[in-house]
C-alpha cells in the first residue's frame, strides 16, 4: 500500500529587456511525502516466496518519508529577425524520492525463506536531480512554407532513478550520475497544397559517471533506452477532388543501437533496425474514410528493448536470463474504415 500526498508553489516572470530580447525567471518548490507498507505472506514453501522476495514478513514492514526540493529556472529569447528566433534556457530538475514494489531492506542475516528480522522496511530510492542547458532556434523559412528547429542540449543527473533486475526482483536504484549531450533537428516542410515532407533526427552521447555501488562495472557506460542516432521521415501527398481527398503516405523510422540496462551487456543489446510503412487513404467530406496501409514494409525483425536480468555471462540471474522484449510487429497488410457521427 502507498500513499502519497504533495504540494507545491511555482510562478515566473519575463521582462522585455529590449525590443528583440525577452528574458524569464522562474522557480518552484516541490514537497513529497509517500508511506509505503508491504506485507509479504509464508506460503508455507521456500519457491513461492523466492522468486521476488526471498523472505517473508512477519506482519507489514512500513516506512514514511518526506523529499523537497528548490528548482529554479532561466531562459531567455532573442528575436534575430522576424523569422528567426534564437533562445537558451538553463533549469534544474527535481522527481521525488519512493519506495521500490518488490524490494524489502534487511541486514542480510536472515535464513533464506525465513522471516524478515523486526525493523525491516521498505526499500527506498533517493529523489533525482537533473541540472540542464539547451540553446537553440526556431526558424520560418521559404516564405513561412518551412518551419526548422535547432538545439543542443546537455543534462546533467545526480541520482538518476533507474530500474534494475536484482536476484529476480525489479527494483528502482539510483545511478550516481550520469550525463548527457545531444544535437536535435526537426523540420515541416510543406512546398504546394499537395506536398507534405516532416524530417526528425538527433544524435546523442550519454555516460555513466558515477556508479549505482561502487565497483559494479557501470562507470562509463551509456545509459539504457539512449540510442546515439534516431530519425524519421514522413512524406505525404495530397489530391484533393470534389467530394473527398487521397493521401498518399510514406513513413520511415530509424534507431541506432541501445542497450537494455546499465551493465551494457551485449545480451541484452538491440541492434539498429529501420521501419518502413505506406499508407493510401481516402477521406469523403461526408465524414469517413477508408485506409489500405502496410506496416514494417521490408519485414524488418527488431525487438523494442532488452532487459538485463543477470550478468555479463548471462549467469547469476536468480533463474532469470538477459533478454529481449517486445518483437517488432511483422510486415503486415490491412483496410480500415472509420466514421464519424
Amino acid at each position: 500500500i502507498l500513499k502519497n500526498t504533495g504540494w507545491s508553489v511555482y510562478g515566473d516572470i519575463t521582462w522585455q529587456a529590449t525590443e528583440k530580447l525577452d528574458l524569464t525567471v522562474g522557480a518552484r518548490y516541490t514537497s513529497d511525502t509517500k508511506d509505503m507498507s508491504i506485507e509479504v505472506l509464508d506460503s508455507g514453501g521456500a519457491l513461492g516466496n523466492t522468486f521476488v522476495f526471498e523472505w517473508y514478513t512477519d506482519g507489514p514492514v512500513q516506512a514514511k518519508d518526506t523529499w523537497s526540493d528548490f528548482t529554479p529556472r532561466i531562459a531567455a529569447v532573442y528575436e534575430l529577425t522576424d523569422k528567426i528566433n534564437l533562445y537558451a534556457n538553463a533549469a534544474k530538475g527535481y522527481k521525488s524520492g519512493g519506495y521500490s514494489t518488490f524490494g524489502i531492506m534487511n541486514d542480510g542475516s536472515q535464513e533464506y525463506g525465513g522471516p524478515l528480522a523486526a525493523g525491516s522496511e521498505p526499500l527506498a530510492f533517493e529523489p533525482e536531480t537533473t541540472t540542464s542547458y539547451e540553446i537553440g532556434s526556431k526558424m520560418m523559412l521559404l516564405d513561412n512554407s518551412m518551419q526548422l528547429n535547432l538545439a543542443y542540449f546537455t543534462y546533467d543527473y545526480q541520482d538518476l532513478q533507474m530500474i534494475i533486475f536484482e536476484s529476480g526482483s525489479q527494483l528502482v536504484k539510483n545511478v550516481g550520475e550520469a550525463k548527457n549531450h545531444g544535437i536535435e533537428a526537426d523540420m515541416h516542410w510543406t512546398p504546394t497544397d499537395n506536398w507534405d515532407f516532416r524530417i526528425a533526427g538527433a544524435w546523442m552521447d550519454s555516460e555513466i559517471t558515477k556508479e549505482i555501488e561502487a565497483g559494479d562495472g557501470t562507470l562509463g557506460n551509456k545509459l539504457p533506452m539512449a540510442p546515439e542516432l534516431s530519425g524519421s521521415v514522413v512524406t505525404s501527398y495530397f489530391h484533393y477532388m470534389d467530394d473527398g481527398i487521397v493521401t498518399l503516405m510514406a513513413k520511415w523510422v530509424f534507431q541506432s543501437e541501445i542497450y537494455g540496462g546499465p551493465g551494457n551487456y551485449e545480451t541484452a543489446k538491440v541492434d539498429s533496425w529501420n521501419e518502413l510503412g505506406l499508407r493510401a487513404m481516402y477521406e469523403s467530406n461526408d465524414d469517413w474514410s477508408v485506409s489500405l496501409y502496410i506496416d514494417n514494409v521490408t519485414d524488418a525483425d527488431y525487438y523494442e528493448r532488452g532487459w538485463e536480468n543477470a550478468d555479463a555471462d548471462n549467469k547469476n540471474g536468480f533463474g532469470l536470463v538477459n533478454t529481449f522484449v517486445w518483437p517488432a510487429k511483422p510486415r503486415t497488410v490491412g483496410v480500415s474504415f472509420d466514421m464519424t457521427f
